[in-house]
């Protein structure tokens, strides 16, 4: 008898946590086609935002809160090495992902959600997210050095591509 709550409770987190990781709609209005159909346009990072219990499609120029938590996606048409780098409003450099010293691998696809996610720190103001898609696993360090060094351009070595957001960090209600 006491087997049946236990069950019941973890099945109803299992679906949360799915909920917030698996979503099927395109954030920002991507350009993507349908399942089964080749994906245009090279590679796109995303975001879903979850705030409380809500979890809502992010896009660019989105307004977020602190401690929002940020669930990234990607969208790419073949297999590459991903760094997530954000110069926040105080031009601090943060990486987000990945958390190991080289870029990680993702698959193709179309909205994959990556393994983790980011809570947002308190610092408000104009924040520029950038996702480097590589053809080969880079030094992560390096791009972040070099961002901090000029936060207004990010310089990625050859056989990487950029794919940048911004989104605008604010005080109270977005």
């Amino acid at each position: 008898r006491w087997l049946a709550p236990a069950a019941a409770s973890a099945l109803a987190a299992a679906a949360a946590v799915l909920l917030f990781f698996r979503f099927n709609a395109a954030p920002g209005g991507a350009d993507v086609e349908s399942p089964g159909e080749r994906i245009k346009g090279g590679e796109r990072l995303g975001f879903y935002v979850k705030r409380g219990e809500q979890v809502l499609p992010g896009g660019a120029g989105e307004r977020l809160l602190p401690g929002d938590a940020l669930q990234f996606t990607t969208t790419s048409a073949e297999a590459r090495y991903l760094a997530i780098l954000s110069v926040d409003g105080a031009s601090q450099v943060s990486v987000y992902y990945p958390s190991g010293p080289l870029a990680a691998r993702i698959e193709p696809g179309r909205e994959a959600p990556l393994p983790q996610s980011t809570v947002l720190d308190g610092t408000l103001g104009t924040e520029r997210i950038y996702g480097v898609f590589c053809a080969e696993a880079i030094a992560v360090e390096p791009l972040r050095a070099a961002l901090a060094a000029n936060p207004d351009a990010l310089s990625v070595p050859p056989g990487c591509d950029v794919d940048m957001l911004t989104a605008e960090k604010v005080a109270g209600s977005p």
